[in-house]
């Protein structure tokens, strides 16, 4: 993707003064991620971020990718040689790669559309399984989710109305507290409805870059390194250590020395910092 293209589409008309610095910081940011990310994987199946051609260019498996796993699988779905028996299973398998809200964070007319375009994709996807199970109601969240985000409102809550009067005949029961709460959204304007009971996003614990050479304060280290070796003995307690000193004099480079666990306990918030 051409450089101008990527700035373009993350900001817009209002890019930041200095945007080919922050391009090539959220770019370092990113590679960082995939090595975090690719560290599993087989050597050659690793995705990687290249700058080339006055852009950049990624080179993963389109496996790797949830969109492209989901367009796969509901293609198959769709398919006619697909037999009845495996298609709902399928099709559950696809919609279960959906999690929160695509783009999530980037404004702009290109994302906004970009979303509404896989929004659809998605849509097309409830209903078809809907097909199959029309009163599911985790089925039902995902389909009032999409008709919503696609500016289908009314339709997203007659289908909550056909849904409640089902159950209530049905069953004596009203809808579960997901799917009532996804009205109440909806019902209130909610541009983008949380999601219900939804967990924090967790953030990679990235170390910072590594330092050649290191020169002294071994004692300090084999001190900390002890300390948290030890930590586990007692399940109940918590190892406390406090790395105390002015600004500057190295306490984030001193840490970095530490046994990788002792590190990376250090530096779990992933902010960089001790």
């Amino acid at each position: 993707m051409p450089t101008e293209t990527l700035i373009d589409r993350v900001w817009g008309e209002q890019p930041p003064p200095r945007v080919r610095s922050a391009v090539h910081a959220n770019v370092t940011h990113l590679r960082r991620l995939l090595v975090v990310t690719g560290a599993e994987l087989h050597e050659q199946a690793r995705p990687v971020l290249v700058r080339q051609s006055g852009g950049y260019t990624l080179h993963v498996d389109q496996h790797q990718i949830d969109l492209h796993r989901f367009r796969t699988l509901a293609s198959r779905a769709r398919h006619r040689s697909c037999p009845d028996s495996e298609r709902a299973t399928i099709l559950r398998e696809a919609l279960d790669l959906w999690s929160g809200q695509a783009l999530c964070g980037v404004a702009g007319q290109w994302p906004t559309l970009t979303r509404s375009r896989w929004s659809m994709e998605r849509l097309d996807a409830a209903v078809a399984l809907l097909a199959d199970f029309p009163f599911a109601e985790p089925l039902i969240v995902v389909l009032m989710r999409a008709l919503h985000a696609t500016g289908r409102r009314a339709e997203a809550l007659e289908r909550y109305a056909s849904t409640r009067t089902h159950l209530v005949d049905e069953l004596g029961a009203d809808p579960g507290p997901e799917l009532q709460a996804l009205h109440h959204a909806i019902l209130r304007g909610d541009a983008d409805p949380p999601a219900f009971g939804s967990a924090p996003v967790a953030v990679p614990a990235l170390l910072p870059m590594s330092i050649r050479s290191f020169i002294g304060r071994r004692r300090e280290l084999a001190l900390l390194d002890a300390a948290h070796a030890t930590s586990g003995a007692h399940p109940t307690a918590v190892t406390v250590a406090a790395v105390s000193g002015a600004a500057g004099v190295g306490k984030t480079a001193w840490a970095h020395q530490l046994s990788p666990s002792a590190a990376r306990a250090i530096f779990g918030t992933g902010s960089g910092t001790p």
